[in-house]
């Protein structure tokens, strides 16, 4: 069991009641837009077979690099490797080896994978950069477009059982404390009652790549769940669903020391 004294207090997030549609302003749930059917495209059987193989790739690369370069221990906490898509894997972020981290932390086979990532739009933008992540599963956040913008490409991976990652901090924070939720990972697990949820922690890997020095990292694989079993997605807020999110990361994380 976790001792509360010792878990890390996440600030409380403003809660306001808000009808569904103010939740959720513009969504649609029927008219299938020209962007929609792109996001379908990132999702097809070409796509698929690259992003396979670039993340076999990266998993071998995190077995070999990550142990050169930290002390990375994996726990579980009622963790069981099977199929459990669709998936909605929620994390804090630390560095931009947390996607390393990650591939490192489950078993090489496992039935998570593959696992597609939003990400930061700026790597979208150059012609090879964008290439590379494309072919690792990635696929922008569509920053200043809209939530439904954002949300278009993980609701149709989704639909087509996959597993999709969140950061749901909303950035990097290289420290040991936790920040919080931004609310797209909320909005899409009150859209996608069918979606487990993974709840996901690391510490100390903002630390990797210091000269001379292998850093402590440690993660934590909670267990999936069902939003419905934790919350009434009926009445619940983005926010409160936001806030839900960072106590079960907050939870794993308070026994990382």
């Amino acid at each position: 069991m976790i001792n509360d004294e010792r878990s890390p207090q996440v600030p409380n997030q403003k809660q306001n009641p808000i009808s569904r549609s103010q939740a959720l302003p513009g969504w649609k749930t029927d008219v299938q837009t020209k962007s929609e059917v792109q996001a379908g495209d990132e999702t097809g059987f070409f796509g698929a077979i690259v992003t396979n193989f670039t993340q076999i790739l990266i998993r071998i690369i995190s077995r070999i690099l990550l142990p050169l370069l930290s002390k990375i221990e994996v726990r579980s906490e009622g963790f069981e490797d099977k199929d459990i898509k669709p998936l909605i894997f929620i994390s804090n972020h630390k560095s931009y080896f947390d996607a390393l981290v990650i591939a490192y932390s489950f078993p090489f086979f496992s039935k998570i994978f593959p696992l597609r990532f939003i990400t930061w739009d700026r790597f979208f933008q150059g012609f090879f950069s964008r290439i590379l992540f494309r072919s690792m599963g990635s696929y922008p956040a569509y920053y200043g477009q809209g939530i439904e913008r954002s949300l278009q490409t993980p609701r149709e991976i989704l639909k087509n059982r996959g597993a999709v990652v969140f950061f749901i901090e909303g950035s990097c924070f290289r420290d040991d404390e936790l920040h919080p939720a931004k609310p797209g990972a909320a909005i899409l697990a009150l859209r996608s009652p069918d979606a487990k949820i993974l709840p996901f922690a690391i510490r100390g890997s903002y630390k990797i790549g210091r000269l001379f020095r292998r850093p402590q990292v440690q993660t934590t694989i909670g267990k999936p769940f069902y939003l419905k079993d934790k919350i009434d997605i009926t009445t619940s807020t983005p926010e409160q669903v936001s806030e839900l999110f960072m106590n079960e990361i907050s939870n794993l994380y308070g026994d990382l020391r």
